[in-house]
């Protein structure tokens, strides 16, 4: 398979194609191990900015509820770097077949951040936003996770 078909193929099956073929767009030549190693870095940089969103709101925010909503998703964000540094781990060692519960793991942990503001007060709009963004790279992880576990979605 052509590598302009894998990254088409992975980016039809997330949660927004668009952004994943805008991340993925010079991944063209690479394998998919390649590409999970690349994906890591957007991972990681994407969760961070997630994280330092929640921590600024959570230091600034003056209404109570809201701020230790903010901190919860502190935490949900803390967790999701020990998943990202092991999926990392799992695939510079290939061992694809832990990948697809970290992946899964990241993205309920990033669900539960956008949950704790179900009820009023709301999520402020840039954490809603940054929680968006890293949601829809796990989507790519996720994918990229069955394939390297030979399994197809």
């Amino acid at each position: 398979m052509k590598a302009s078909d894998l990254v088409s193929e992975i980016c039809s099956k997330t949660r927004n194609s668009s952004e994943c073929l805008y991340e993925l767009r010079g991944e063209h030549g690479k394998n998919l191990s390649e590409m999970a190693q690349s994906l890591t870095f957007v991972a990681h940089v994407t969760a961070l900015l997630a994280n330092d969103t929640a921590q600024l709101c959570e230091k600034q925010e003056k209404n109570y509820l809201k701020r230790e909503r903010c901190r919860s998703c502190v935490g949900n964000y803390v967790r999701i770097m020990d998943d990202l540094v092991e999926w990392k781990q799992s695939v510079n060692s290939g061992n694809y077949q832990n990948l697809l519960s970290k992946a899964d793991a990241m993205s309920k942990e990033a669900e539960s951040c956008d949950k704790n503001f179900e009820q009023p007060p709301s999520e402020p709009p840039q954490l809603v936003l940054t929680t968006k963004s890293f949601r829809d790279i796990c989507s790519i992880l996720v994918v990229v996770s069955y394939r390297l576990a030979g399994r197809i979605i």
